[in-house]
């Protein structure tokens, strides 16, 4: 505060400045002050109230500025220099605080009244001087010291809070990508505040609150705010001094505070699982799967009625699905399955359920009840059973028909325990019925209901056992005893009491007469007649056990039950058998049969002759026709009429007696004998006998057939080791005939055989009819390539003797894989790039070429092998991927992720890896990648010329403000590579070339094209415009000699003779002092002070004004004393310290 005497003393300086003569000089300014009085702007003493003047508005160049000097006067009019918080001896960051203050009490909603720059005025005296004494402003907004303290009070909050972070930032917060994150601000200070940084975000601001879009394609965003502060305001503050003028200052806020924050952005992934049946022709709703993943996921679902669990939003990661509970009728997958979820990617897997199957168990027993338990030669092998399907037959979702109703499933015969299985049946309802029994027991055409239920998903196999029985064939047989009385000849009629045993011949053969069982004991009657009980069916020997006094004992005698006693047709249906004793002969019948089958050899004849046991062949006389080659009848040659296929009976009976056969012609497709064959006509009755009830000896001869053999070696190509597990199957080339009968044994194309290597790489095929076949590879190895040669394999008999015919092949398979070998270089020095990310995926569906023709990857599918995830492979140091074992067919290559500061390369290659049917065992794909790194073209220019400028400090700051590279600028653009693209960078001009104003941060976003990107920043030249002012009325006066010198160096910069316009200099150095100096005044006027004035950092037109006084004319009377003039100035003095005494202010001086 101001007392009287200073201001006196300060007055009577000034005038002692007047009488002595002193000129007025212009100052180095670069402003005029001047100043707005309001009436009711009362300055106040705080301490007692006493009022002091009136304050005025404060303005340099028409532009309002404040005190910032209280203890100086104001002067209207004064030339002020510019510069900086230095120039007053503050520090830096009271500076900051000052500039704050004035900001918010007068810049801010509600306070923009002209009242609070008087307000705000006070305030700053206080934080400046630190003082709590100093006079405040009263006004009609703040009357009272306690309104005007409240005033600041408020303006000391905001200036508090600018520093202020909102109570979420710096901090990481998470959102999901389709939500919307709301944060409210607990501190209050977020509605000053603006979005300088979205990060990719929607992000927005509305009071206190902050709202955050997720979004699918950001997964972190780095979100920055800042106070909201008006460009208009930013900047630096110009402090204004003046050797004689209080300080003032016009106050721009250069640190305007930001902060930040991040924001981790949860994407999410899609599942769609979808549930099939066994050959996937329907989906399976209602199946229960068990899905864990990340983060403890672990939850339960069920498919719907389309068989899917769709989940939409899936945290990414690797998870696992496996089923827990099956739908009806279908068995539990217990298989689990790996995928993972991937950020806005659909994730497909398939399960698939198989249908448990059914086994029938029929188990057939013999029918003993009407023979005493008894059952002969009766067997259970060989009755013929047919399975048909009760009902339609299908697949659980009714996509697939198995049977029809009343179809035939298959007719199958029973073992020799009398068992049949089906097994691998559908479920649901059958019934079994039999079409044939064998030659021992009756058919039992029963039909017996077998139902094949779904038991539950674990019960895999549906096992359900039937019974059944056939009686046994049986007959009763009579024998009518006669025969010839010991030493009598003739025939005695009706031989009462003649005991007969009855007994197996089997049993009896294997056991013994005395131990086998008996069948039946009978004696004959008085009319010599004797029936047996009912014999079950077999053959038996039969001894006269008993025989009548005086009578001679028949020898035994065979006897067979073949039909049942319901094929009779006559009324007692009892098979009959007269018994004498005449010396026993028998027909011999000769039967050519197969060895193996046992079957009758009918298409071609066989020609035999017989020796007895002298050695001499049987030569039987006919039609006066001796004969003595026997051949049987044939499809091909017919020599008896009315004889059976494959049989000859000789024309004449044969004496009992030991025979040998000789095979004079063997038949066609057959082996000849090696060696005769004997048989023996003993004395003992068969009577098996023919038509005419005379015994008949059968004689079957039985040739084998030579046959094939196919021996297969597998191995393998490359390696030569043996390959087990391939599989193969023969067919008929052209149909194969039998030579038994002329029958198909298998058509042309039908499946003969099938068979898989073994451990030693090998397959026999044998027994094989004579005939042509083809031999075909079906199923290889997994990985290998199936042989598609077709042997043809032909056998054919070459003579009788040769019973097997050898064909052996050596085959190869090759197991062909795919290579990929990449090769990522940098397009500019050809080094190699490791760490670069590809994608490979099936560009079709691939498929095994094996023969399973099993699906490998879909079409798309991601493809992983050897240590790859997700289909993701990364280039090694050398630059290089090889991807190798991949099965052949068509591939697609991207890549997904390259190298910080490298192009991204969109190119998706096309990989074609398909199989050539050669032998070529690696299908090679070489790929060659040059990757670009992004390029960014920094011209540092001339705005007047568009030149290139050199000499400028420039520097690139990240978005994080991290200094990337700092260099000067040349003739030529600054080229920098490898800046990350899509990001945004700010290029800094840190010091401007000499002449030229620093220029405005520029912000760009390097392309992601792979185009270069341009980037240009402009200086001004600093303009300075020097006006020669005629100090009374302000216009420019010609004819001044001025120069401008370089204050630090003394160099003159330039000089020149003013003109009717300002004149103007282009070039100065920012910061630099400069003295404009006048060298010669015009005509008529005084010659200047020097001005020194600095050159701010502005493009903008600097002014500086030299303003000359025109020279006093002085009016001599004799007497230069100049008494008068004292006197003048004396009394002025004297007023100006009377009017001082009354008042504090005055117009043109105000305390600050």
């Amino acid at each position: 505060m101001k007392t009287i005497t200073k201001k006196s003393v300060l007055c009577i300086a000034s005038v002692m400045m007047l009488m002595n003569g002193l000129v007025t000089n212009a100052f180095a300014l670069t402003g005029t002050t001047s100043s707005i009085r309001y009436k009711d702007w009362i300055l106040i003493d705080p301490t007692d109230g006493s009022e002091h003047g009136t304050e005025g508005y404060l303005l340099v160049d028409n532009q309002p500025v404040f005190c910032v000097d209280y203890f100086t006067t104001f002067r209207n009019n004064k030339k002020v220099t510019a510069g900086t918080y230095k120039d007053i001896g503050i520090s830096k960051e009271k500076a900051k605080r000052l500039s704050l203050i004035a900001y918010y009490g007068t810049k801010v909603a509600g306070r923009t009244d002209k009242d609070w720059y008087a307000i705000t005025q006070g305030l700053l005296w206080r934080e400046i001087h630190e003082r709590d004494d100093l006079e405040w402003v009263r006004t009609p907004t703040a009357y009272t010291y306690a309104e005007v303290q409240q005033k600041w009070k408020e303006i000391l909050a905001d200036v508090d809070k600018f520093y202020v972070a909102p109570s979420f930032a710096n901090k990481t917060h998470n959102i999901d990508a389709d939500k919307t994150l709301t944060l409210t601000d607990t501190k209050g200070v977020l509605e000053d505040m603006v979005v300088v940084d979205d990060g990719g975000l929607d992000v927005k601001i509305s009071g206190n609150t902050l709202t955050v879009k997720g979004a699918s394609s950001i997964t972190e965003a780095n979100i920055v705010l800042k106070k909201d502060i008006p460009a208009s305001e930013t900047g630096v503050s110009i402090y204004y001094t003046a050797d004689d003028c209080q300080a003032v200052a016009s106050f721009k806020i250069d640190d305007v505070m930001q902060t930040s924050m991040k924001v981790t952005v949860n994407q999410f992934g899609k599942l769609v699982l979808t549930k099939y049946n066994d050959d996937q022709s329907a989906t399976i709703p209602n199946t229960t799967f068990r899905i864990t993943g990340p983060n403890g996921y672990d939850k339960t679902y069920t498919t719907d009625g389309n068989g899917q669990i769709i989940l939409d939003k899936l945290e990414l990661g690797e998870y696992k699905a496996v089923e827990t509970k099956s739908a009806n009728g279908y068995l539990i997958n217990v298989n689990e399955k790996s995928f993972e979820i991937t950020a806005n990617e659909t994730t497909s897997i398939d399960f698939t359920n198989d249908e448990p199957t059914g086994k029938i168990e029929l188990t057939k027993s013999i029918d003993s009840s009407k023979t005493n338990g008894l059952i002969g030669d009766a067997t259970l092998e060989g009755n013929t059973y047919e399975l048909r399907a009760k009902e339609r037959i299908m697949n659980k979702a009714g996509t697939k028909t198995y049977y029809e109703k009343d179809a035939l499933v298959s007719a199958k015969k029973t073992n020799k325990d009398g068992k049949i299985t089906w097994d691998n049946l559908p479920l649901g309802e059958y019934y079994i019925q039999e079409s044939n029994s064998n030659d021992s027991l009756v058919l039992n055409t029963s039909i017996i209901n077998v139902s094949l239920d779904y038991q539950g998903q674990t019960v895999s196999k549906v096992v359900k056992e039937a019974d059944t029985s056939d009686r046994v064939n049986m007959q009763k047989i009579q024998v009518f005893k006669s025969g010839e009385k010991d030493g009598i000849s003739g025939i005695v009629k009706g031989l009462q009491g003649a005991e007969f045993t009855w007994k197996l011949k089997s049993e009896v053969n294997h056991v013994g007469w005395d131990n086998a069982t008996t069948y039946a004991i009978i004696t004959t009657d008085e009319n010599g007649r004797a029936t047996t009980p009912y014999l079950p069916h077999g053959e038996y020997l039969v001894k006269e056990t008993k025989t009548p006094k005086d009578y001679i004992t028949a020898p035994d005698f065979t006897i067979s039950v073949t039909n049942d006693y319901t094929e009779y047709e006559d009324i007692e249906q009892i098979k009959i058998i007269n018994i004498n004793n005449r010396p026993f002969t028998s027909q011999v019948k000769l039967i050519k049969v197969d060895e193996e089958t046992g079957k009758t050899v009918t298409l071609n004849g066989a020609s035999f002759k017989i020796k007895d046991s002298q050695g001499n062949y049987v030569v039987q006389k006919v039609a006066g026709k001796k004969v003595d080659t026997f051949t049987t009848n044939a499809k091909n040659q017919v020599t008896v009429p009315f004889g059976e296929l494959g049989e000859v009976t000789l024309p004449l009976e044969l004496d009992a007696g030991t025979y040998t056969i000789e095979e004079v012609k063997t038949p066609e497709g057959f082996l000849a004998l090696e060696e005769p064959i004997s048989f023996t006509i003993t004395n003992q009755y068969d009577y098996d006998v023919d038509d005419d009830k005379a015994p008949i000896l059968t004689v079957k001869v039985a040739n084998a057939q030579p046959k094939g053999k196919i021996i297969i070696n597998k191995t393998d190509k490359e390696t030569g080791k043996a390959m087990t597990d391939i599989e193969y199957l023969l067919t008929a080339k052209n149909d194969i005939v039998s030579a038994i009968d002329g029958s198909i044994l298998f058509k042309k194309g039908e499946t003969v055989a099938k068979g898989k290597t073994d451990v030693n790489g090998q397959i026999i095929i044998d027994d094989l009819f004579m005939g042509e076949y083809e031999l075909r590879e079906t199923l290889t190895n997994e990985g290998y390539v199936l042989d598609e040669t077709v042997h043809d394999i032909i056998f054919k008999a070459e003579d009788i003797t040769t019973k097997e015919y050898t064909h052996e092949i050596n085959v190869t398979n090759i197991a062909p894989y795919g290579q990929i070998d990449l090769f990522k270089t940098d397009k500019d020095t050809k080094e190699p790039l490791g760490g670069i990310t590809f994608e490979l995926t099936a560009k079709e569906d691939i498929y095994s070429l094996d023969g399973r023709n099993t699906l490998l990857y879909k079409a798309g599918d991601k493809v992983s092998v050897d240590i790859s995830e997700n289909g993701l492979y990364v280039t090694n140091e050398l630059g290089e991927i090889h991807i190798g074992n991949l099965p052949l067919g068509k591939y697609e290559l991207k890549e997904v992720q390259t190298l910080e500061g490298y192009v991204p390369n969109d190119t998706v290659y096309d990989i074609d890896l398909s199989y050539d049917h050669s032998d070529k065992i690696i299908y090679t794909k070489e790929i060659n990648i040059e990757n670009e790194k992004t390029t960014t073209e920094i011209s540092k220019i001339d705005a007047t010329n568009n030149q290139e400028l050199e000499g400028a400090h420039l520097s690139l700051k990240d978005k994080n403000g991290n200094i990337i590279e700092e260099w000067i600028s040349g003739k030529e653009a600054h080229i920098i590579r490898g800046l990350l693209a899509g990001e945004k960078y700010t290029l800094h001009e840190d010091l401007a070339p000499i002449g030229y104003a620093t220029a405005s941060a520029v912000t760009f976003t390097v392309n992601a094209d792979g185009t270069p990107t341009k980037v240009t920043m402009k200086d001004e030249i600093t303009k300075v415009d020097i006006s020669k002012v005629d100090a009374t009325n302000q216009k420019e006066i010609e004819g001044a000699k001025l120069t401008l010198t370089d204050k630090e160096t003394g160099k003159v910069v330039e000089s020149w003779t003013s003109k009717k316009e300002p004149h103007r200099i282009e070039g100065l150095e920012v910061g630099k002092v400069y003295i404009l100096h006048e060298d010669l005044a015009p005509a008529g006027y005084e010659v200047a002070s020097d001005v020194e004035f600095t050159i701010a950092d502005t493009g903008e037109v600097q002014k500086v004004v030299m303003k000359d006084q025109p020279k006093t004319t002085v009016v001599k009377t004799g007497d230069n004393s100049q008494t008068g003039l004292y006197l003048a100035v004396m009394a002025m003095a004297g007023i100006a310290v009377l009017v001082i005494s009354r008042k504090s202010k005055k117009d043109g001086d105000m305390n600050e």
